[in-house]
């Protein structure tokens, strides 16, 4: 795309691949500019022709394009009436922007602690979401980890997540953070979901992240 890529009305466009000319503008050097072409240092924003409103992408979707978001996730399976699925996260070097979810088959209660006494653990793949890309998390996530105590500073402390607790009421749920938690740097983090539904019921815990150097 070049100078020439403007109507009579000066108005800059993008041709697609297929001829089409989508109306866009231009950034250069972090200001939006209508009246150059594209060189080295410029992008292309692009407009939507019938509501002229920007094109636009979540920040957590272009961290996927980046190679930058990754996923860890674990089924606990069966876990007895009033016992804990429990997964721990430590961080790296980085920031860790994350969001959790959970799948419960009842009435559980969840906790999520910061520089709690644990250690140990069987490791839980971390995935890149980017399949082409190489990079790879600092985070490490282990499912069933030793704790010893849970320390001083709850983050969440007890949700409810509703699910029933008798053979007549007691049905599935899941439930997902809309906003993220930044973890702080080489810290150890420990997520747990108390089942109180008054029977075993099927378990999984899972998180989202990328990493930012603070």
């Amino acid at each position: 795309m070049g100078i020439n890529n403007f109507r009579g009305d000066r108005r800059p466009f993008y041709r697609t691949p297929d001829g089409e000319e989508v109306p866009a503008v231009f950034v250069i050097g972090g200001f939006v500019s209508l009246s150059s072409g594209i060189d080295n240092n410029e992008q292309i924003l692009l407009v939507d022709p019938d509501t002229s409103s920007l094109v636009m992408m979540e920040w957590e979707h272009h961290q996927v394009h980046e190679g930058q978001m990754f996923h860890a996730e674990h089924s606990f399976g069966t876990v007895a009436n009033n016992n804990n699925a429990d997964m721990r996260l430590l961080t790296g070097a980085k920031e860790a922007h994350v969001v959790f979810f959970i799948g419960h088959g009842g009435q559980c209660l969840f906790y999520l602690y910061e520089t709690p006494n644990q250690s140990g653990g069987t490791a839980v793949p971390v995935v890149n979401m980017n399949r082409n890309s190489a990079h790879v998390a600092g985070v490490t996530v282990f499912h069933g980890p030793a704790v010893v105590g849970v320390g001083s500073t709850p983050l969440v402390n007890g949700r409810l997540l509703s699910g029933g607790t008798s053979p007549n009421s007691r049905v599935g749920g899941g439930i997902r953070t809309g906003t993220e938690y930044e973890f702080k740097p080489a810290t150890e983090y420990l997520m747990r979901v108390n089942n109180n539904s008054g029977a075993g019921i099927g378990i999984s815990i899972g998180a989202e992240f990328y990493e930012v150097t603070p």
